[in-house]
């Protein structure tokens, strides 16, 4: 790679394609020059580096995750210097003879592992980590059931160190938005103005004039907040489309957005093949249906531009963007630009338009659970803004969508005969479950409730559950394109009926009048109402 003669071919490193995208043991490891210079260091590699130092006999290493993560990365950049420490694994799916299977391989492995007592240190997908757990040799009972815990969350034998991909999230909610160490070290190392190879090739296409396409969108990507409206996009699709991001995922999205056929911002949403783009093509700006966004697409359709847009677009053309032409890409650039200081700032009367209050809201509460430790602050601010305002009034209003007539506390149970039974149940926040969980992945969060004092299982709420929920509160009516969604709420809504139905307080009403049967025991009841 260290002939690319051009920026273009320079960026093919990032290609998922690539001779590098996949990482191998190589004899002369200097050719890798590019993929070096972009190398960043990420928290896991940190922990792997310190417990690769303290090693010691009989221990062993697994670094785990899925594939593309980048174990084989970390394990080759350290095979070699502590090789006199421990022996390596690189990639647990390969076998090392042709009659031999990947799982055989492992056997083998372990088995002299145990003999010689030197330390391990092995790469393995969870895929494979499960398949060994089941399919492995008898002989290796120990690791298999250490395997196995690892995978349900256990606590594993103190001499098996399992380093996962998985609890090194890739996204945080921080107190300043939301943030990719990754992302952002990855793009702002790619960008950064000196002693960067890349800076040097593009300096060399700027002056031959090659490529100009390519120059705007490397200079588009080097805006720090065009990288921070990125890292919100990939963000997005991650919360909303369960989308995971690899390091081998995001290099080759980076290298869609640069080398793509369009400008930047028009390839951020081409779906062009890859996993992340695909994704992101779901949330295309132009798309969206507001007063403001419209009159612009038609004005621009009718030729009717106004003096700022023209003054915006010089601005546009000094920066070397010179050739949309159509209002949808328009769009996609006022989405990319929406946090920069750009020209005249024509840009920024369309930030409403691109506000996303649902991930801020999901930000805020995803904090308030996970990080809830009894202040009595936090405690008002969730019983009021989200259970009180959010899951308490969805649930009523889900389980008491045909019977409308019932007041707060009162929750149907069924209709029969044309009389519809309801119980009444004091449904509350369940604060000492929120502050014992552990849980703080940041593709959902932990709700808890008890009715009549007794505790609920955790209500696992994601992005697209909070998001149906505010509807429900509106009076919105679940239909069939929300039924991934809604069978977490029916699991709660179910738990709620059984207490219902074992309330000892019974309402009867028929949409005009309302009676109470109470158990007083003694197979006694007391009606009222009537």
């Amino acid at each position: 790679m260290e002939s690319a003669t051009n920026l273009r071919e320079a960026l093919n490193v990032l290609k998922k394609s690539s001779p590098q995208a996949v990482e191998v043991e190589r004899p002369d490891r200097s050719r890798d020059i590019l993929k070096k210079y972009l190398y960043i260091e990420t928290s896991i590699e940190r922990d792997f580096r310190k417990r690769l130092e303290s090693i010691e006999s009989g221990q062993i290493i697994f670094l785990c995750g899925s594939s593309g993560d980048g174990k084989s990365a970390i394990l080759t950049r350290y095979s070699n210097e502590y090789a006199h420490k421990a022996n390596f694994h690189l990639d647990a799916t390969h076998s090392s003879a042709p009659h031999q299977d990947a799982i055989t391989t492992l056997d083998q492995i372990f088995n002299d592992a145990k003999k010689s007592s030197r330390p391990l240190v092995i790469g393995i997908n969870i895929g494979m980590m499960g398949n060994y757990a089941e399919g492995g040799s008898e002989e290796n009972d120990t690791i298999k059931s250490s395997m196995r815990a690892h995978l349900n969350n256990e606590s594993t034998p103190a001499n098996h160190i399992y380093l996962d991909f998985e609890r090194y999230p890739k996204f945080v909610f921080g107190d300043n938005g939301q943030f990719s160490e990754f992302a952002k070290a990855l793009m702002m190392r790619l960008t950064m103005i000196g002693n960067n190879p890349f800076r040097d090739l593009l300096e060399q296409d700027k002056h031959s004039k090659n490529d100009p396409r390519l120059t705007v969108n490397f200079n588009l990507l080097a805006l720090e907040s065009v990288q921070d409206v990125l890292i919100e996009t990939l963000l997005k699709s991650r919360l909303v489309k369960d989308q995971f991001m690899t390091a081998r995922s995001l290099l080759d999205f980076i290298h869609q957005l640069l080398t793509g056929e369009g400008y930047l911002f028009d390839n951020l949403f081409a779906g062009a093949d890859n996993e992340l783009c695909q994704r992101i093509k779901l949330f295309d700006p132009s798309s969206l249906r507001t007063k403001h966004i419209d009159q612009f697409i038609l004005q621009f359709g009718l030729g009717l531009v106004n003096a700022e847009f023209e003054e915006f677009r010089t601005y546009l053309a000094a920066f070397g963007i010179t050739e949309i032409n159509s209002p949808a890409s328009y769009i996609r650039l006022f989405f990319l630009l929406r946090y920069d200081q750009f020209g005249n700032n024509f840009h920024h009367s369309f930030t409403g338009d691109f506000s996303d209050e649902l991930i801020n809201m999901y930000a805020k509460f995803w904090s308030l659970h996970t990080q809830y430790d009894g202040i009595k602050d936090s405690q008002i601010d969730l019983q009021k803004n989200f259970y009180n305002k959010i899951l308490l009034a969805a649930i009523h209003n889900y389980m008491n969508r045909n019977a409308g007539t019932l007041k707060k506390g009162q929750y149907f149970i069924g209709e029969y005969n044309g009389y519809q039974l309801a119980a009444p149940l004091e449904v509350k926040v369940d604060f000492e479950a929120i502050q014992n969980d552990c849980y703080d992945k940041i593709g959902y969060f932990n709700a808890y409730l008890k009715v009549s004092g007794k505790q609920l299982p955790a209500l696992p709420v994601n992005i697209n559950l909070l998001e149906l929920m505010i509807k429900l509160t509106q009076g919105y009516r679940p239909n069939k394109h929300d039924k991934n969604t809604i069978v977490i709420l029916d699991e709660v809504v179910d738990r709620i009926t059984d207490f219902a139905n074992k309330s000892g307080i019974l309402l009867i009403t028929n949409g005009i009048a309302q009676y109470e049967v109470s158990d007083q025991g003694n197979d006694m009841f007391s009606v009222s109402g009537v």
